[in-house]
């Protein structure tokens, strides 16, 4: 889904957690709504971003920055851009305080042989769509990107409808994703998973909803 810029929340809860992240020490609270979501497939792993060991942070956000750097990656969602290792950082702060307050839920694919990062997959709860969007009806929103280098390799056609089933073994449904009509290979990747066309959402995306 490209266009959606998310803040951060502010969900209430009596459950916090504290990491080290630098040289500060953050406390955030801890949403229990939200499914934590894991899955592994052959060589590739998708965790959600707080499912992250805390040694991994450094290395994470220059992972980061390669991936939301990468102009072919960002071909069809320039917004997301990351200019530098100060803002990949601020990225995966944010990131990890949505997730935790039951905002955009975070996922990140990895390879497991490498531990390199090849995608991401944000889960956008209809709370948070309705801040940015006048819909009749507030599904969850998938986005999903991956790194340029894997590109062709059917990584995504690969996962997406394992995670889309275990998104709704969850209760995570309905389901749907907004995307460039001129993004023919996410398009082919959604109508594969089970997406189908619905409707124009504006003047260069369409709406795909999960068929039932």
């Amino acid at each position: 889904m490209n266009g959606t810029n998310l803040n951060n929340g502010d969900g209430e809860s009596n459950n916090r957690i504290n990491f080290p992240f630098s040289q500060h020490i953050h406390t955030i609270p801890v949403n229990l709504t939200m499914p934590q979501i894991s899955l592994e497939l052959d060589d590739l792993s998708i965790r959600r971003i707080d499912q992250i060991a805390l040694n991994d942070y450094p290395h994470l956000v220059r992972h980061i920055f390669e991936l939301l750097s990468d102009k072919a990656t960002l071909r069809f969602i320039p917004e997301k851009e990351v200019i530098d290792l100060k803002s990949a950082r601020q990225w995966l702060l944010t990131s990890l305080m949505n997730s935790q307050c039951g905002r955009n839920q975070t996922h990140l694919i990895h390879s497991l042989t490498s531990g390199d990062l090849l995608g991401i997959i944000d889960i956008i709860p209809p709370n948070v769509a309705r801040e940015y969007y006048q819909l009749k009806n507030y599904p969850f929103f998938i986005e999903f990107y991956l790194k340029s280098t894997v590109f062709g390799r059917s990584i995504m056609s690969d996962l997406l409808p394992k995670l889309v089933d275990k998104l709704q073994d969850r209760g995570v449904q309905p389901l749907a994703a907004v995307v460039n009509r001129k993004n023919i290979p996410a398009r082919k990747v959604l109508s594969r998973s089970g997406f189908a066309f619905e409707h124009s959402f504006d003047q260069l995306q369409d709406l795909y909803s999960l068929s039932v």
